[in-house]
């Protein structure tokens, strides 16, 4: 026997429904404005009403119908749906050859309501650009040849995390040679297994994801300029800075493993 459709479904199984809800979400109306608002036959919009009305999404007013608190929910996962379509339509190339789930869901959610685009890195030149007028920088690296890199050289105040065991990811690791600020300000995780490289600046987002083969790529970066996306982001590095090693105590950590091992 099949089990009947959840008001979720009922509504995604048909055009003529999610236009009425639609309709409904933006004001109240009276049927025949929504009949000629929706493009449906008008016995499409009619029998939408009255299924929207049996599973309590809509409700009737005199002559107007409005949504409940219950259909509002489902408007709103319907406006999410049509730009999580639009984001994977936009940049489809980069979507399919790439692996968000490295990255909180959090933050993928939020790239639906953000602005964001697509730029070649392949040079250390735009992401330059983009910390040049920092002033708090933020930098989960998860890989040494990341033309990133190149770019933290001329940034002194950026706080950074190194993922798994990529060591120092091309940054200054002699201890004789570098000063107490590097130490301050660099942090390892080595037991991370995701590869992922995100800058964090108090004015934009990017973002480096690997390919779905597991290989980190920096050719192209998601760029996020604006929106949940990029408090989405800070949130996430702080929280990571935060559960961090400080750089000095996997120095520690590494002489002890060195003098245990065995003399071979």
């Amino acid at each position: 026997m099949r089990a009947s459709p959840t008001p979720l479904e009922y509504v995604f199984a048909s055009a003529a429904r999610r236009e009425t809800l639609r309709t409904l979400a933006s004001a109240p109306a009276d049927r025949r404005t929504v009949v000629e608002q929706v493009d449906a036959c008008e016995s499409a919009v009619y029998d939408a009403f009255v299924g929207l009305a049996e599973f309590g999404l809509v409700a009737r007013t005199g002559e107007r119908w409005s949504l409940t608190g219950r259909g509002r929910l489902i408007a709103d996962a319907l406006d999410h749906c049509q730009r999580l379509d639009e984001v994977t339509r936009t940049c489809a190339p980069f979507w399919e050859r790439h692996d968000a789930a490295v990255v909180p869901r959090s933050i993928r959610a939020s790239l639906v309501r953000s602005s964001w685009s697509v730029v070649d890195a392949s040079s250390s030149a735009p992401l330059s650009d983009l910390l040049a007028a920092a002033r708090d920088v933020g930098v989960i690296l998860g890989s040494d040849d990341s033309p990133l890199v190149t770019a933290l050289e001329t940034v002194s105040s950026a706080r950074i995390v190194i993922l798994g065991d990529t060591g120092a990811g091309g940054l200054e690791t002699d201890t004789d040679r570098r000063d107490a600020r590097f130490d301050s300000r660099v942090r390892t995780h080595p037991d991370a297994t995701d590869s992922y490289t995100m800058v964090v600046t108090d004015d934009v987002v990017a973002l480096a994801l690997p390919t779905t083969d597991g290989r980190l790529e920096h050719r192209q970066v998601l760029v996020v300029d604006d929106g949940p996306a990029r408090t989405a982001c800070w949130r996430h590095f702080r929280a990571v800075w935060l559960t961090a090693r400080p750089l000095e105590s996997a120095d520690r950590q590494l002489s002890r493993t060195d003098t245990d091992r065995p003399a071979m």
